[in-house]
């Protein structure tokens, strides 16, 4: 199985140029019930949002299959075919996923909001922004 790419490795000046703390305050390697291996790194953004940076060796169409995943959209991230979606059974709060395809499985983007009230379209709009801003710094 090849290694999974660090989500932390980001560098600080693209995290800053879509702005986001490139301090993170939340780094796990996980693996799942299922086997799938996990790594993430996450963020606080200048809009108070969270922003989580997944890697896992888990198939993008076995996430976008899963039995968790809402309202799943084809999108185009650069110049790759990738995924937004929501999840259910998560914290409760609003948040937005884009997911794209690697070499080694999958890496995930996805922005979350405390706010009670919020525009889920702006948000997973907002995740797609960064996910494209951020694309050139992400594995293929």
């Amino acid at each position: 199985m090849a290694e999974l790419w660090d989500p932390c490795s980001l560098p600080a000046e693209a995290l800053e140029g879509v702005g986001v703390d490139s301090r993170a305050f939340n780094v796990r390697n996980e693996t799942s019930p299922d086997g799938f291996a996990w790594r993430l790194c996450s963020h606080n953004t200048r809009d108070e949002l969270v922003l989580t940076v997944f890697s896992t060796n888990t198939p993008s169409e076995e996430i976008r299959t899963g039995s968790n995943v809402i309202e799943a959209n084809d999108v185009v991230v650069g110049q790759r075919r990738a995924f937004t979606h929501r999840r259910s059974g998560g914290s409760g709060l609003a948040e937005c996923f884009v997911t794209l395809p690697t070499a080694f499985g999958t890496v995930e983007l996805k922005l979350l909001d405390a706010n009670p009230v919020v525009d889920i379209e702006r948000l997973c709009a907002e995740t797609q922004s960064m996910s494209s801003a951020l694309d050139e710094h992400l594995p293929r």
